[in-house]
């Protein structure tokens, strides 16, 4: 909830994103259906899937006005790759 109010400022105050949202595997639903509850108007989506999945999902539900990507750590370490560079030029997944 701190961390949805405090993106909720942000975007209040200018700053559109994106924002990465990374925590453990069994979560991640809860993180999306907080936004749903708390923030319904932040574009949020559910980074998680096979490599081909998330290549899908980067094409047909990223589009730039993506405000929100929630991920596994194991998404950011083992496969974002240049998914990093593309979405988050700036504060990528260690590159």
């Amino acid at each position: 909830m701190q961390t949805i109010a405090f993106l909720c400022t942000l975007r209040k105050r200018g700053t559109r994103g994106p924002f990465l949202v990374v925590g453990p595997l069994s979560t991640l639903p809860n993180w999306v259906a907080e936004f749903e509850r708390w923030a319904p108007d932040f574009p949020v989506v559910l980074y998680h899937g096979s490599k081909q999945e998330r290549q899908e999902l980067r094409r047909k539900r990223m589009p730039a006005g993506t405000a929100v990507a929630v991920l596994a750590l194991w998404v950011c370490v083992a496969g974002m790759g240049p998914a990093a560079v593309l979405l988050w030029p700036r504060q990528s997944c260690g590159n």
